[in-house]
């Protein structure tokens, strides 16, 4: 969805060929971030048919820079560079291939349904998008009575926003396998050929043997469901590979339009992540630029370093302000236990990436026994080893979110102090560790069978088979890179034919066919109102009928939904109930039992949907005898 632009954009601005192909996802989505603010403000409808034209437009204009500069001719790749290609397609077909099925199965049916906190929120976002044209970060204001102005981060809704002939539930189970099946495999890839060049082959294993990290997928997509996060850290590797490519080549002027659209991507998405990449990119500018930079400051021209040095001190400035802001502070100190209690715990479980639920999975030493070979393998070269180090960041980040008051969390707090939304960072860079350890241990034995005088042919044959061997011998003895694990963790917030009765929004799958049916047969003009907890925000998530409160918790002090939450069942009796159905429009309840669900929350603050008398109430639809659809008959 966002690859062709953003790769058209990369070509426009002298990126190479392959790297543009890497960081066309968080390109792409940079450019739709600027695109959904102008169409907001110019009251433009956010949709395939005005983003289409864009897209168009900017590859015409990339084919006709490219024949000007005289690339399109497939003659002028260099013998690298068609390697380069290779891999990558393969390992990014193979990789992501792993991915998809695994995701399949997990969801079983194409409409497949998120539940959960975070799951109907996102439901509700994408439908919002569809219903309103608009993907600017205050979208999501639409999801709440007296919403104007909310910011929320919404690529990711944006990107499910462009599918409207699907249903909202197929088209944002489509984004979540773009992100995960294509941009971390892609991006993957791609990142292997900037950090080590030389070595093709490490462009073939590394998105493959990303697919056996369990945090991404099985955590943030499926267990958390915080799927802003999730696309983030898809678009991690991509990113890396562009500030990879930009820290150890020439800067040039023309780079500034990528850097700018490569943060208003992940900001786009989720601007907790731009944190880690920020970080991440430290130990490349220093390695990469601080040399050169050196040397410009100590030859001769005494303006160069008073310059520096105050672009230094106003960068600090602005750091330190970022991180002393009141809301930043209470980002910070967001409340979470610690998880395990010794560090070097801690340590081992981010590295094997290890399940909370399930635990690590069979044999998990062996891809981080690739992993440290290969670690130690990139410290050989400067551009492999500011790798290493941002990989060793980014389990730092994990760890301290796990003690939460390492650093006084200020850093892991953007990130809510919860681990695995750091961990999920990590499939890029485990995948390019991994795969150069298994290629250093495989020219091991070539160097082996070259003294033995082998033909250069017969060694290449045993090198590939010996590649593709290895891959295929991890695959299986880690029961297929954990795929059982992953499908796992996506069934607790995933609803499919096959699930049975799950303590959660909705009861059962029939339950979501019967409010699909109904939603179907109500009139146009139909308000529905309802415990969020309990499914009457599906209504609008699923079948698009306006309902009130719309997500688990929109619902603010000082609203009518806010007053009918707690206090509908005395609508019989109290005056301000009326007034507050009569301000939403609201024509039918959705009712439960308080049993219903581990109780729906309803003794801590959303009583007001529960023991409701029906004396002015008529049924529309019942689901079961204790939980239906009525229609409001008092309040008139």
């Amino acid at each position: 969805m966002t690859i062709q632009p953003g790769y058209s954009i990369a070509r426009l601005f002298r990126i190479p060929r392959l790297l543009a192909l890497g960081a066309g996802p968080v390109l792409g989505l940079g450019l739709f971030a600027v695109l959904a603010h102008v169409y907001s403000a110019l009251g433009i409808r956010w949709g395939m048919a005005s983003v289409i034209p864009v897209g168009l437009a900017l590859g015409g204009l990339a084919v006709f820079v490219s024949h000007r500069r005289g690339e399109l001719s497939f003659s002028t790749w260099t013998g690298l560079e068609k390697r380069q290609l290779l891999a990558i397609a393969l390992g990014t077909a193979i990789g992501g291939g792993l991915q998809a099925f695994g995701f399949l199965r997990a969801l079983v049916v194409p409409n497949a349904v998120r539940v959960g906190w975070d799951g109907v929120y996102h439901l509700s976002g994408v439908r919002a998008v569809v219903e309103t044209g608009d993907a600017s970060v205050f979208a999501m204001s639409r999801l709440y009575q007296d919403g104007e102005g909310i910011f929320y981060p919404t690529g990711f809704h944006s990107l499910a926003g462009l599918l409207p002939w699907v249903d909202v539930e197929v088209a944002l189970n489509s984004t979540v396998i773009f992100a995960s099946a294509i941009a971390v495999p892609l991006g993957t890839a791609v990142l292997a050929t900037q950090v080590l060049k030389k070595y093709p082959a490490i462009a073939f294993a590394a998105p493959i043997y990303s697919v056996w990290m369990l945090s991404l997928v099985g955590v943030v997509f499926g267990q958390r469901a915080a799927l802003p996060a999730g696309l983030a850290a898809s678009l991690v590797p991509g990113a890396l590979a562009l500030i990879w490519h930009i820290s150890f080549e020439r800067l040039r002027l023309v780079h500034i339009v990528p850097i700018l659209l490569l943060v208003a991507g992940v900001v786009y998405a989720q601007p907790s992540v731009m944190v880690a990449v920020g970080l991440f990119a430290i130990p490349p500018l220093l390695l990469g630029q601080g040399p050169k930079l050196w040397k410009v400051m100590i030859g001769g021209n005494k303006l160069i370093p008073v310059g520096v040095g105050l672009v230094a001190g106003f960068a600090l400035i602005l750091v330190n302000y970022i991180l002393t802001h009141p809301r930043v502070q209470s980002v910070a100190n967001y409340p979470r236990a610690p998880h395990l209690e010794d560090n070097w715990e801690r340590l081992g479980a981010v590295l094997i990436d290890e399940s909370v639920q399930f635990g690590p999975g069979v044999n998990s030493w062996l891809v981080i026994m690739l992993v440290v070979v290969g670690a130690v393998f990139a410290m050989a070269w400067r551009k492999s080893t500011a790798f290493v180090a941002a990989w060793i960041v980014c389990i730092v980040l994990a760890m301290g979110a796990m003690k939460v008051d390492w650093l006084g969390s200020v850093f892991t707090g953007f990130f809510y102090n919860d681990f695995p939304r750091i961990t999920a960072i990590l499939p890029g860079f485990v995948g390019v560790l991994a795969g150069a350890g298994t290629v250093l241990a495989v020219l091991s034995i070539a160097r082996i069978l070259q003294k033995l005088r082998l033909h250069s042919t017969i060694i290449g044959v045993i090198s590939f088979a010996l590649l593709v061997g290895t891959v295929v011998v991890v695959r299986d003895q880690t029961d297929n890179f954990r795929e059982d694990i992953r499908v796992d963790l996506l069934a607790f917030k995933y609803f499919t034919p096959h699930s049975g009765k799950m303590n959660t929004v909705v009861e059962t799958w029939d339950e979501i066919e019967y409010i699909r049916g109904l939603s179907e047969d109500l009139p146009d003009d139909a308000v529905i109102v309802g415990n969020p907890l309990g499914g009457a925000s599906m209504f609008y998530a699923l079948g698009g009928i306006d309902s009130y409160p719309k997500a688990i918790n929109t619902f603010r002090a000082g609203t009518a939904e806010h007053y009918l939450v707690h206090n509908f069942h005395d609508y019989l009796t109290d005056p301000a109930v009326c007034e507050a159905v009569r301000e939403l429009g609201a024509t039918h309840v959705y009712l439960k039992p308080e049993t219903y669900a581990e109780g729906l929350g309803s003794s801590t603050g959303r009583p007001g949907f529960f023991d409701v008398p029906h004396d002015a109430l008529t049924l529309e639809r019942a689901y079961t005898d204790k939980i239906g659809l009525w229609r409001i008959d008092a309040c008139n």
